[in-house]
């Protein structure tokens, strides 16, 4: 596929992404919305983070994706439109960077802040970037899916 590969050099350009501003991207026959949310400088160096927020059109799905925890967890704006938005339809998964979880004691501050993020958020479902199983505790901050009431016959 990569050596028959021949795009448009025209289509191939690039340009800084800019915050809560969504871009349009075409996946394989597809189109993606991305968009790239700040959520504060990281916990290990004064560099800045960013999640990237995945809306696919045609499935009706939300994605986040978690590279690395920030000191902020709220990085959705309360004075923007997309955070009523994104609250309205809300995240089906959360993929999180195996490394931030990764050989880290459940009891540490790393576990906390993470499970914290997923219970401000309460996805779907939560997922490792790398495919890997996730510990039961962060699986359990998912919001529970809706029960279908039992017909009485």
């Amino acid at each position: 596929y990569i050596y028959s590969y021949q795009p448009d050099p025209t289509l191939l350009t690039f340009h800084a992404m800019q915050p809560y501003e969504p871009e349009f991207v075409c996946v394989q026959r597809g189109v993606v919305e991305l968009t790239l949310l700040p959520a504060g400088q990281s916990l290990y160096s004064d560099k800045d983070i960013v999640v990237f927020l995945i809306k696919q059109p045609a499935e009706e799905k939300n994605l986040l994706v978690i590279k690395e925890l920030s000191t902020l967890l709220d990085f959705f704006p309360h004075n923007h439109h997309y955070h009523s938005r994104i609250l309205d339809e809300g995240i089906d998964v959360v993929y999180v960077d195996d490394r931030i979880y990764h050989n880290v004691p459940p009891s540490s501050h790393q576990y906390h802040r993470l499970y914290n993020l997923l219970r401000n958020i309460q996805p779907g479902a939560v997922l490792s970037l790398l495919g890997s199983p996730l510990p039961d505790v962060l699986r359990s901050a998912c919001r529970k899916p809706v029960q279908k009431a039992k017909e009485s016959h």
